[in-house]
Formats: C-alpha cells, structure tokens, sequence
C-alpha cells in the first residue's frame, strides 16, 4: 500500500482500532470517527490516541474477529461531528463532538 506523502516506512506508526456496528460506514466513507470523550464524559487514552496519528500511519481494522481492512491516515485528526449516517447513540456518546480522521482503506479479502 503506498502513501500520498513521503513518510517512510520508519517513520510511520501503526495503529489498531477495534471497530463495532459502525466499521463498514467508516472504511466505505473514507474515515475514522470517535468521540472525545466517554459516556461519562471522561477522557479515554483510546479516543485520545486519534490526535497522535500523522499522515502516512498506517491502522489495521479489526471487528468480528479478524482484521478486514489497511488504511493509510490522509492527514491530521480534526474535531467535528460525527458524519452523517453513523449510528451514534446520542446516550451513548457525544455525537457533536468528536475526532475526525480522513483515511484511505484497502478491505481485505482474506
């Protein structure tokens, strides 16, 4: 998989994010959205990871027990609503304040 930018293979990290009901909306639009915080409105190292990942890093997306997709993060994390169409669970999460990372997947056949 190749990269928009010149990042080298040294310098990228590599992330993995567990995904529930909203992958597919996410890997289809080019995507990774989280809220910031909890539903407790707590911090949480796993949503705050979001704001360390650079253009070029490269996440494997894992749900229902494998992982199904490689992709490429195309830049900096920014705050935003959720995108339209992701079910969010406005008890569950803070729908209107979250981290939004455009991405480049590649699904996986096996």
């Amino acid at each position: 998989m190749t990269t928009a930018n010149t990042t080298s293979a040294a310098d990228r990290a590599y992330w993995w994010v567990n995904h529930r009901h909203k992958s597919l909306k996410e890997i289809e639009g080019g995507y990774l959205w989280c809220p910031k915080r909890n539903k407790g409105g707590g911090r949480n190292l796993t949503f705050d990871n979001m704001s360390r990942v650079a253009p070029g890093d490269v996440v494997l997306s894992h749900a229902a027990g494998t992982i199904g997709a490689v992709g490429v993060a195309l830049d900096r994390v920014r705050s935003g609503p959720a995108p339209a169409g992701l079910d969010v669970a406005a008890d569950e999460w803070q729908p209107d304040l979250g981290w939004l990372l455009p991405m480049r997947f590649e699904v996986l056949e096996q």
